[in-house]
């Protein structure tokens, strides 16, 4: 009885970390999109935003960039807190939402890893 206990805890555990989307942000929806090279994970100050993430633009796919270098703000690191998993040295396809001055990639995104 312990061991069925135990198991139904868990399992309504797992289920409360999944991220509830109606649908993704993709292309038509995102207002930035590009490939792009991770080149620092630091720490951030701002606002709920946990995490800044520099990119290097390899290629601009949607919206207007003003560097090569791109600073996007996430709520996390891992997916099991709905956040994207960002690694240096590593490429994604990034999604973005932006407000009047910052980019952001949000649980929602279209955001994958580029193989």
């Amino acid at each position: 009885m312990k061991t069925i206990l135990l198991i139904i805890i868990l399992a309504a555990n797992s289920c409360c970390y999944a991220c509830d989307c109606e649908r993704l942000i993709g292309f038509k929806e995102a207002k930035i999109v590009f490939v792009g090279e991770v080149t620092a994970v630091m720490k951030s100050h701002f606002s709920n935003y946990q995490y800044k993430i520099i990119f290097t633009v390899n290629k601009k796919l949607k919206g207007k960039l003003k560097s090569k270098t791109v600073v996007i703000y996430t709520y996390g690191l891992d997916e099991a807190g709905c956040s994207f998993p960002f690694k240096i040295k590593d490429r994604y396809h990034i999604f973005a939402v932006q407000d009047e001055n910052h980019l952001y990639n949000i649980a929602c995104t279209a955001t994958v890893k580029v193989k």
